[in-house]
């Protein structure tokens, strides 16, 4: 059984506060997912949450804030720019948490980069060749090493193992390590996004040992959708939004449960609201330009593509959009030969 709902208390400024700690520990740490998804929910609460929010927030990293080495300064910036081997190698002197977590993550990422290109040029007509990371064992012994200075229980670290037993297709102890980093550090969303990829039943959530988190709730909403739950997914997502009332998140989770739903005018006017918001957004785009397609709404979708074209044309969401609409084209132009051939028989 999943967790019941439950109408929460938490305060906007606490989890404003909280937000903000977080953002600067993933920031450190280079997982611009999750700092993206921190940034969304934190500019989603309640407006009256920012002003004092924002005060404590300051007041507790000038706090906690200690003198950052230059190396670890110098490796970030390789790590920002890509340049992953080169971030390991000046980071490899540093034993701080970030620098170690950096480190280890640059060599996952470099592995990671020529498993691609192996890929790419080990393939044929006859499709990709499978290749794999081959710096697995080298950051394996990293964390190893981590441990043993003491940092078993570290969130980040717990969580570079579970990548590593995900490549490794071990799934059961992929689970229980993100299970542990999560409780650890609940704000990653990295890390929620990698345990939704994990569970393909209700009865592998319902086994999750979850933290006792307002977190878990994203989660659950997020796997309901996976999974195709998506009257559960909507309820949930009703409830987060009690907490969140600005979340772009949540309003696009809820077009999407609407979508696969079939519920295609809902869906339509939360992603027009969404659009309203954020007229650059491409997140979700190819569901918005299925819905236009189905309903034959050629001026929106045309206007959607023209935009999608003009900024992120390559994007797998600007190619549905784009085949939707040449689609759409295609079908009037039939649909006028078809009259034209109607109106020669008539006469």
């Amino acid at each position: 059984m999943l967790p019941e709902h439950q109408q929460y208390s938490y305060d906007a400024v606490t989890l404003y506060v909280e937000l903000s700690a977080a953002l600067n520990e993933l920031q450190a740490r280079g997982l611009g997912q999750s700092v993206k998804w921190a940034a969304e929910q934190l500019v989603g609460l309640p407006e009256h949450a920012y002003e004092p929010g924002a005060k404590l927030a300051l007041e507790a990293r000038v706090r906690s804030i200690e003198p950052e080495h230059p190396k670890l300064t110098h490796g970030r910036a390789y790590f920002e720019h890509k340049e992953y081997n080169r971030a390991a190698h000046v980071l490899a002197a540093i034993n701080t948490p970030v620098a170690v977590f950096l480190r280890c993550y640059a060599l996952y990422l470099a592995g990671q980069k020529r498993q691609d290109e192996e890929r790419i040029e080990a393939s044929g007509p006859l499709g990709f060749a499978i290749t794999s990371n081959t710096n697995l064992d080298v950051v394996l012994a990293e964390l190893d090493g981590a441990v043993a200075s003491g940092m078993a229980h570290d969130g980040f670290t717990l969580y570079l193992r579970a990548l590593l037993a995900m490549d490794r297709d071990q799934k059961a102890d992929a689970r229980e390590l993100l299970v542990k980093s999560l409780t650890a550090f609940p704000c990653h969303w990295g890390a929620w996004q990698a345990l939704v990829s994990l569970c393909d039943d209700m009865e592998t959530v319902s086994a999750l040992d979850l933290p006792n988190h307002w977190t878990r709730h994203f989660f659950l909403a997020a796997v309901c959708l996976e999974l195709q739950q998506n009257a559960e997914a909507l309820s949930r997502l009703q409830v987060i939004n009690q907490l969140f009332p600005e979340s772009d998140w949540v309003s696009a989770g809820a077009a999407m449960a609407h979508y696969n739903m079939r519920n295609f005018d809902e869906a339509q006017v939360l992603y027009e609201d969404l659009l309203a918001r954020d007229p650059a957004r491409v997140t979700g785009m190819d569901a918005y330009s299925n819905i236009l397609f189905v309903k034959d709404a050629f001026a929106p979708l045309s206007h959607l593509a023209h935009r999608l074209a003009g900024s992120d044309k390559y994007t797998p969401e600007a190619c549905c959009v784009m085949g939707n609409y040449y689609g759409l084209r295609v079908r009037g132009y039939l649909r006028f030969l078809s009259s034209l051939h109607h109106w020669h028989v008539s006469y």
